[in-house]
């Protein structure tokens, strides 16, 4: 009996192992039912499905995952991206609008960065791959005009430059001195415009626009200020200790080039009045000749060291020629007090201003962008005033700019129109006048050419084709500097307040034509 029951117990385990291992082994070797060897078959989408799916991962600006809908996403990718660069801030949205099958359309709306709205619809070709449907993937389902390698894009319209220098490019407002800038603007504008926006399609050729606003812009504005010109005559100066300006007019035009002046000087080179000094020579040689004093340039006069006129006793500046008579244009060169004198004490009282007048000196403008004074040239009420205002003293004024406008008329023999805004040329107001005639004229450049050969000038006798006047002028300020010339296209005024002679005028000079070279 023991031996039968352990003889069961071995045959129930064999039976039972034997049980065990058929089981294992339909698990196993069974046919098509094993998860990790039977590839997942998702379940079955719609066509409207996967385009919205699609559209939705656009609008959450997930390109890759709008991609992946499509049946190239390498090349859907790629095109998205670069929609993406393109349209930047601007916000995508699109709706399905129905229908079923290989093709749904789609209205699309891009809110603009400016808040502007740009819409159009698309067609959203549908393709079966594998028994899924996907995107059929081609650029028009991003905008019906697109083509391989294109995209949208959308960018501001700038607004052209309305302010622009003489020689039609961008004014670089840094090159106006402050309160001339916003006198201009204050006048015109700021000429910067309104820029405006387009969108459109982007390609390796160029840029197709598909909808926009042009951007407004107002009248274009040329300021006639020369950045060169400007920034010579600032640094010239600049490099004075007392205060100092220059203004340079071009005298074929009298379009102004430049006008600065530096912190030490209290006044405006438009407007601050000084008297000239010996640079009034230049009005007083012209009255002399059309007052028939003088015929010509190699008319003998008197030059002597010291002179009594009428009642005033006049010196020059420790030189004279004695009882020698000496050409007029060497008087003018050498600045010859004694001599201005004695032909102004011949002239009529109101002599000298009618014939400033004739240069713009004492002429009142209405010039675009800023207000202005020449100067004054009022008819002399005594023989001694008429005497000191025939070399600059007296009751004699100007302004810098007002003696530019008078360099500017002995280069040019026109009456000047200072333009300050090109196309608005100053508005006479009062003082208008003939120039001087060419002849007189002639005689006048002479003398202003031996300044610089020989005369008070020399020392800028290193400049080919400069003409120029000196001048020194004594006031309760002390004895202010002067000069004024012209060379080529630009007619200048040099003013020093309280420099004690015209050297540091002159010095100045030679800085700023030396930077124009």
């Amino acid at each position: 009996m023991k031996s039968k029951t352990r003889r069961w117990v071995l045959i129930t385990g064999g039976v039972t192992t034997s049980a065990i291992i058929g089981v294992a082994a339909a698990v196993v070797f069974g046919s098509g039912s094993d998860p990790n060897k039977t590839p997942y078959k998702p379940p079955p989408t719609s066509p409207n499905i996967v385009a919205q799916a699609f559209l939705t991962a656009i609008t959450n600006g997930d390109g890759a995952k709008a991609a992946n809908q499509t049946d190239n996403p390498p090349a859907a990718g790629a095109a998205l991206s670069a929609q993406s660069t393109g349209m930047g801030k601007a916000v995508f949205s699109a709706v399905l609008k129905g229908g079923s099958g290989a093709s749904l359309p789609a209205d699309v709306t891009w809110k603009l960065p400016n808040g502007t709205p740009f819409t159009y619809t698309v067609e959203i070709g549908m393709q079966q791959v594998n028994d899924q449907w996907k995107v059929h993937w081609a650029p028009t389902v991003l905008h019906p005009k697109l083509a391989e390698g294109q995209h949208l894009e959308f960018r501001k319209a700038i607004a052209d430059d309305a302010m622009l220098g003489p020689d039609g490019t961008k004014l670089n407002p840094d090159v106006v001195p402050p309160a001339l800038m916003n006198a201009i603007t204050a006048s015109f504008g700021g000429g910067t415009g309104t820029d405006g926006w387009e969108v459109g399609i982007t390609s390796a050729s160029g840029f197709v626009p598909l909808a926009g606003e042009k951007p407004a812009v107002p009248d274009k504005i040329t300021v006639t200020i020369d950045a060169a010109a400007q920034k010579s005559a600032q640094a010239a100066v600049d490099a004075l200790p007392q205060g100092a300006a220059i203004v340079a007019i071009d005298p074929r035009t009298t379009e102004i080039r430049a006008v600065a002046s530096n912190k030490a000087l209290d006044s405006n080179p438009f407007g601050g009045q000084y008297p000239p000094g010996s640079t009034l020579k230049v009005v007083t040689g012209a009255a002399a000749l059309q007052n028939n004093l003088v015929s010509a340039a190699s008319t003998p006069v008197d030059c002597p060291e010291v002179a009594t006129v009428g009642t005033r006793r006049v010196p020059n500046d420790g030189f004279g020629h004695g009882s020698q008579k000496i050409p007029f244009s060497q008087a003018f060169a050498e600045s010859c007090n004694t001599t201005f004198a004695m032909l102004g004490h011949q002239l009529s009282r109101d002599a000298l201003g009618k014939t400033a007048l004739q240069f713009g000196l004492g002429t009142d403008y209405v010039m675009a962008g800023t207000d202005s004074n020449t100067g004054r040239v009022p008819p002399a009420d005594s023989d001694n005033l008429q005497v000191e205002d025939s070399f600059g003293q007296g009751n004699v004024t100007a302004s810098p700019f007002g003696m530019a406008l008078v360099a500017a008329t002995v280069a040019s023999g026109r009456q000047p129109t200072p333009t300050l805004v090109r196309g608005k040329a100053a508005e006479i107001t009062s003082g208008a006048a003939t120039p001087p005639s060419e002849a007189v004229l002639r005689v006048l450049r002479t003398g202003m050419r031996e300044c610089i050969t020989y005369g008070t000038g020399k020392s800028l006798a290193r400049f080919g084709g400069l003409y120029g006047k000196t001048g020194t002028a004594e006031s309760a300020e002390g004895a202010h500097g002067w000069f004024i010339g012209y060379r080529g296209n630009i007619a200048f005024a040099v003013f020093v307040k309280g420099a004690g002679s015209s050297t540091p005028a002159l010095s100045a000079a030679g800085q700023f034509l030396s930077a124009l070279s």
